[in-house]
């Protein structure tokens, strides 16, 4: 997944004309500036570069980025599908990933709404089931499941437990806690 990302991050900054320039240096604000990057999306904008900084791409000094290599690229579309036969488990966000990949340039410039491309017609179905049912889903799930469980044990059967929980968009560790 991380190497899926950094070639999508590899495409869409040549969608929005990045400069890839061996030992070229910018700063996140005047590169944003230059790529058209929505105000409302410079943090994302910065974690990319870090990503790319991440992948040896970039060399990062403070506010400012120097070219250090070239852009990740492959055929982003036959890549996805090679990943999905390698990693059938990892549909779901194979699948919004490459959903988002395809997107991402026109995001970054705010000409797409993100959650369109999250939540595809207002459908929580495809997040549900990555929040459900992927290898990292299930491994936190059952690990909040057996801590809930855990604690339930240890006071009184009539005890009220009372359980916040941050986040709540798909119900996917919901179902899990409550079956604890």
């Amino acid at each position: 997944l991380d190497r899926l990302s950094a070639i999508a991050i590899g495409n869409a900054f040549r969608e929005l004309g990045f400069d890839p320039l061996v030992g070229r240096s910018f700063s996140t604000t005047s590169e944003a500036a230059t790529l058209g990057v929505a105000a409302r999306h410079k943090s994302l904008f910065n974690r990319l570069l870090s990503i790319l900084a991440e992948e040896g791409t970039l060399a990062a000094s403070n506010d400012t980025f120097t070219v250090s290599g070239a852009l990740p690229k492959a055929r982003a579309e036959e890549t996805f599908d090679n990943a999905t036969i390698r990693f059938p488990e990892a549909d779901g966000e194979l699948r919004l990933l490459a959903r988002c990949s395809r997107a991402l340039a026109r995001v970054l410039r705010g000409e797409i709404d993100p959650l369109h491309l999250i939540f595809p017609n207002g459908s929580l179905a495809e997040a549900r089931a990555i929040y459900e049912d992927s290898p990292f889903a299930r491994t936190f799930n059952e690990t909040i499941a057996s801590v809930i469980g855990h604690v339930r044990k240890s006071v009184p059967p009539d005890a009220l437990v009372r359980v916040l929980e941050l986040g709540a968009g798909t119900g996917g560790t919901t179902r899990w806690v409550l079956t604890a």
